[in-house]
């Protein structure tokens, strides 16, 4: 079983597919017949959401079946911003008997982005190149070796972790696999 949301990676792998929405399967079939003719109304949302170069810059369409999802999350607004600037996470190379610390591995060094509320950002690069570590450090997941990270004015290196935690309903990771 191959699990994902990218549906351009199932046409390639998958011989059948089955697509889930709200905890339910709501259509199965070959990967032939889906990709030519989904049955399901989600199904078409799917394809529909896929960002292409025509509609960017433009608002996302959302059908009837998915309209209960489209909200804004207490506490933002539209001008709220990610802004991590010269994130650094570096994790030592330790050796001999007592473990000492002989140099770091720089899994990221100095990466700066900045994404409006509404906008998607691809952080593309080769395996080991540091995609999921950036967004790792920019949750907290683990602890970065220097940078700001800010949203909506707030420097989440600086909060609680009760405040970290309220933010984490608003900034999430999707991985990769």
């Amino acid at each position: 079983i191959f699990i994902t949301h990218d549906l351009a990676v199932v046409k390639q792998v998958a011989d059948h597919v089955a697509v889930m929405k709200e905890g339910i399967i709501v259509e199965q079939s070959s990967n032939e017949i889906f990709f030519s003719s989904p049955q399901h109304q989600y199904s078409w949302d799917l394809f529909a959401a896929l960002p292409t170069i025509e509609k960017r810059g433009q608002p996302l369409l959302v059908s009837d079946s998915r309209k209960k999802f489209k909200h804004t999350p207490k506490g933002i607004n539209k001008n709220d911003t990610l802004r991590v600037k010269d994130l650094k996470v570096h994790f030592p190379i330790r050796k001999g008997f007592l473990k000492r610390v002989v140099g770091y591995v720089k899994a990221v060094d100095g990466a700066s982005l900045e994404i409006p509320v509404g906008k998607t950002v691809a952080l593309v690069g080769e395996s080991g190149s540091g995609k999921t570590t950036v967004g790792k450090g920019i949750l907290r997941l683990i602890q970065p070796t220097e940078g700001e990270v800010t949203y909506s004015n707030l420097a989440i290196y600086s909060i609680g972790r009760k405040q970290l935690l309220e933010q984490r309903a608003n900034l999430q990771i999707i991985f990769q696999d």
